[in-house]
């Protein structure tokens, strides 16, 4: 099997650069690997902003955090394929080295996992604060892990039965989907249709399961980056949600406390990481700044030019033996350029162009009215109870009290009365008036300034970005039909006779780093099984 074939990857997020990396990893690979990316930033929607947050009253220097306006962290449990790559690269300690690393040098550290949910009006409540189950029977066992206001948490002794009763709930579900499959009565169900199923399996009584679906279940499913603002949570597909809280949270898996951890120096120095080790260790190219397109040579290859200049037969674009499409699927259909070499079938060129996404916002910010008036409530994870039955899309939403998501009371440097706090709020359904948004610091202005192509400015009516901490981000929309276009794709790997393979974020479950992991090693499989490389 050839070993020095010569790749193109379109598109520098993690689903582009993890393919780059299952494919060199392997000692006898001699090819050559370019990826080209559309904008100057790789990562997709690893999006980091370093913010300025006044001055520090101790030093009276200026206090700049960061504050990662897309995705924020990982669950190390679930994730041993990203684990593994981190090891790798060096970005997490090899098994034994654990010991030898400085608190500096440890890029992950473990983040305060804890969730409130919360009418916009304030009157109901709810948090779960993560304490063990022998900690939950007293009241210390809650103040010792930062909880100011015990009222509100399920881990109150006085509220262990709805705490029971959502934590079997959500373990049962997910158990139910990890063995689940095609044959299963409830496979294709929609969100409430196996509320349903489960509740004719007299599992809890009745009106217990509605309080978790009501305050629960649906402002869960409600807050995820995934939601189908049209069909609301309840009508999204089972087994596409509980793919995400199985994988990410670790529900109904042995382990009850997942090991979640937050990005010390950002989620864009975890992408930089990775880029920087495939460039130095594995001699991969990555193209900046780069529409792709892509057309087929009539001699078994594949072209790869830029979208800025008409290809006329006659200019000079590279030739690779083959392509991995990687970007959003509307990004993949559009690179794609008609031609007598055909490398995209109609059939496919469908499925592209049905995938829907969904455009958000993410602002980083110290406007408190976002959060209930009490401040005891607020959790690392802030996601609003919905109580009316609007008509239109609904978009997702979530404010994360970035103090807790970074733990700051195990920080030295940052659990000390009188710093300020600040949140991170997605789509916010409450306006957050301009001079609460949060400004980058002069070295991030630059790069923040300029749109990211491709992505819509539609939001920003409400929100200049202009030198401020505000993300713009699109997203899979979790429907029955993507989950039938990631079964059958499979079958379109290795089109136009072994040169294009997909994958992307759109193309298995959620998109989440550990799935796009997972698919690099499926389409390296697919390529290997396709004769023409390793």
């Amino acid at each position: 099997m050839q070993k020095d074939a010569k790749i193109a990857i379109i598109g520098g997020g993690i689903s582009g650069l993890s393919v780059a990396y299952k494919l060199t990893e392997d000692a006898g690979f001699d090819g050559q690997i370019t990826i080209f990316e559309w904008s100057e930033t790789l990562g997709g929607n690893a999006d980091t902003a370093m913010v300025h947050l006044g001055h520090d009253f101790r030093t009276n220097k200026p206090f700049e955090r960061l504050a990662d306006l897309g995705v924020n962290d990982i669950n190390l449990d679930s994730y041993p394929r990203t684990s593994a790559a981190m090891r790798q690269i060096g970005y997490l300690p090899k098994a034994g080295e654990e010991e030898t690393w400085s608190e500096e040098q440890k890029n992950l550290r473990t983040l305060e996992d804890t969730v409130c949910f919360f009418t916009k009006d304030g009157r109901e409540i709810w948090t779960k604060d993560g304490v063990p189950e022998e900690a939950s029977e007293a009241p210390e066992g809650l103040e010792n892990l930062g909880v100011v206001d015990m009222r509100f948490s399920l881990d109150n002794p006085t509220h262990k039965d709805l705490k029971a009763a959502e934590t079997h709930f959500m373990d049962r579900a997910a158990i139910d989907f990890a063995d689940g499959n095609e044959g299963a009565e409830y496979w294709e169900y929609t969100t409430l249709e196996y509320v349903e199923y489960f509740r004719s399996r007299n599992l809890m009584k009745s009106e217990l399961l509605d309080e978790v679906v009501r305050l629960f279940l649906l402002p869960r499913i409600a807050a995820m980056y995934f939601a189908d603002e049209w069909a609301g949570p309840g009508g999204m597909p089972f087994r596409g949600v509980m793919s995400y809280y199985r994988l990410q949270e670790g529900y109904g898996k042995p382990n009850p406390t997942p090991d979640r951890r937050y990005f010390k120096y950002g989620s864009q120095h975890w992408i930089n990481a990775l880029a920087s080790y495939l460039e130095t260790e594995k001699g991969v190219k990555i193209v900046r700044n780069f529409k792709a397109k892509v057309i087929g040579d009539g001699n078994g290859g594949v072209l790869v030019y830029s979208a800025a200049e008409a290809y006329d037969g006659m200019s000079n674009p590279e030739r690779f033996d083959q392509v991995v499409m990687a970007g959003h699927a509307d990004h993949q259909l559009e690179s794609f350029a008609p031609g007598t070499d055909p490398l995209l079938t109609d059939e496919m060129a469908t499925n592209l162009a049905s995938i829907d996404y969904s455009t958000s916002i993410s602002v980083a910010h110290t406007y408190s009215g976002v959060l209930p008036p009490n401040t005891g409530s607020w959790r690392t994870y802030n996601v609003m109870i919905r109580t009316d039955d609007r008509i239109g899309p609904v978009p997702y939403q979530m404010t994360y009290v970035q103090n807790r998501h970074r733990n700051d009371r195990m920080e030295s440097a940052f659990n000390e009365f009188g710093l300020p706090v600040y949140f991170v709020s997605l789509n916010p359904e409450v306006h957050i008036p301009a001079k609460y948004i949060l400004d980058v610091t002069n070295e991030d202005r630059a790069r923040r300034i300029k749109e990211r192509p491709g992505y819509s400015n539609e939001l920003s009516a409400d929100y200049d970005r202009a030198g401020k901490a505000i993300g713009y981000f699109r997203h899979t929309v979790m429907t029955e039909k993507l989950l039938q276009i990631q079964k059958k794709l499979e079958e379109f790997q290795g089109m136009a006779e072994g040169r294009v393979f997909f994958v992307g974020c759109w193309a298995i479950g959620a998109g989440l780093h550990e799935e796009c992991f997972m698919q690099a090693e499926r389409v390296k499989k697919a390529m290997s099984s396709s004769g023409t490389v390793l």
